[in-house]
């Protein structure tokens, strides 16, 4: 049985932000749910303090993941000083998992002694995870295989987060990305993207698209955290997409 988590940009940006994210972890009570992840872009005056949101998750019987858009490196091989703050919420909110996107990571720039040093603010409480996303700098494969390939070298506790559908974003094949990062994957983000009228879309899951996704699925082990993170217009809806994430 796989630990589901629904990232809060899955559903109404614009509910979410009106009624806070609180809210939404309540209302998942019962879906069969594992796991939150809270985005900190929606984040408003609603969700402060931000114990409160880790108070409500362990009342449901919830884990929180802590979404940042903030990248770990920034122009001329710094890290990104706004990472400092965004440990301090994940803190705050008693998130097991903090994941970011790459940024500018240049190896010849980049000091991994920099990056060993944040990582002693975050050591036993929460795990760093960097995901691929949808820009050249971060969501391409040569860009994060030097990265991670780095990161083995130097043996620090960074881990990815294997984004699905935003490999077809940046042109590249998700079996081959899976090929290259395997080892270090820890989570799944979890889209279906077509192409409409000339565009790449990202739409829900179906019966009808699941052979592509499910072919992705089977290379990984059954704990592993997977997150739905594709148009969801309300929670009743849920467990319709977890009995399809866990059907055979």
């Amino acid at each position: 049985m796989r630990n589901v988590v629904i990232p809060l940009n899955a559903l109404d940006r614009n509910e979410v932000r009106e009624k806070g994210q609180r809210f939404f972890i309540q209302k998942m009570y019962g879906t069969g749910v594992s796991g939150v992840e809270i985005r900190r872009e929606l984040l408003t005056v609603h969700d402060h303090p931000l114990g409160h949101l880790k108070t409500i998750a362990d009342e449901m019987g919830m884990f929180l993941v802590y979404s940042s858009p903030s990248p770990l490196w920034v122009a001329n091989g710094r890290l990104n000083e706004e990472l400092h703050l965004v440990i301090q919420e994940a803190k705050e909110l008693g998130a097991v998992m903090l994941k970011v996107p790459l940024g500018c990571y240049d190896p010849l720039l980049c000091e991994m002694d920099d990056l060993k040093t944040l990582l002693e603010e975050i050591k036993e409480q929460l795990q760093l995870f960097i995901e691929n996303d949808q820009t050249p700098n971060g969501g391409t494969i040569s860009s994060l295989y030097r990265f991670f390939n780095d990161i083995h070298e130097y043996q620090l506790p960074v881990y990815m987060t294997f984004d699905i559908g935003n490999w077809k974003y940046c042109g590249e094949s998700a079996a081959v990305a899976l090929s290259h990062f395997h080892p270090f994957i820890r989570y799944v983000h979890l889209k279906h993207v077509e192409k409409y009228d000339g565009r790449l879309k990202t739409v829900p899951l179906t019966e009808e698209n699941s052979k592509e996704w499910k072919a992705i699925l089977r290379a990984f082990s059954t704990d592993l955290p997977i997150a739905l993170e594709f148009p969801i217009n309300d929670v009743e809806f849920i467990p319709y997409y977890i009995r399809l994430l866990q059907a055979p």
